[in-house]
């Protein structure tokens, strides 16, 4: 069993929780503030990992599923709950946008080193995520 099988399975669920409801009446369809600071904190904490470890956390399966996490979180039913961090001037879109940005230079750490550049693309409603790794040929 592979070590970072357990890790995919979290990513998993995240993707569950962050997923817009549209069709129950007993839980809003938006997230709320808390749940978003959390959601975005952990999204960080992953994206610092997996830069700092090199992408050992990366394949295209993870890479979707974290693409899909934020694209939940980007979804217009939370847009009031944007909005209030905005006009409070928290930064938290920022922060999201960094650790987007830092989770993908990780991915791009994986990709084919065989190679002088590979894409991979996480196309979801919310967000299109492009990876390039560019290498320089050494002469």
């Amino acid at each position: 069993m592979s070590l970072f099988r357990p890790f995919g399975n979290v990513l998993s669920r995240f993707v569950n929780l962050t997923q817009p409801i549209t069709n129950d009446t007993t839980r809003p369809s938006e997230i709320y503030g808390g749940d978003l600071l959390l959601s975005v904190d952990m999204l960080v904490t992953l994206a610092e990992y997996n830069s700092a470890s090199h992408g050992s956390i990366s394949s295209e399966e993870k890479g979707l599923k974290v693409a899909t996490a934020v694209s939940n979180l980007l979804d217009t039913g939370n847009a009031i709950t944007w909005q209030t961090f905005e006009q409070e001037g928290k930064g938290i879109s920022q922060k999201l946008i960094k650790a987007v940005d830092r989770y993908g230079l990780g991915d791009a750490a994986t990709l084919n080193r065989t190679t002088n550049s590979r894409t991979v693309r996480f196309a979801t409603k919310n967000l299109l995520m492009t990876i390039t790794r560019v290498t320089r040929e050494v002469r």
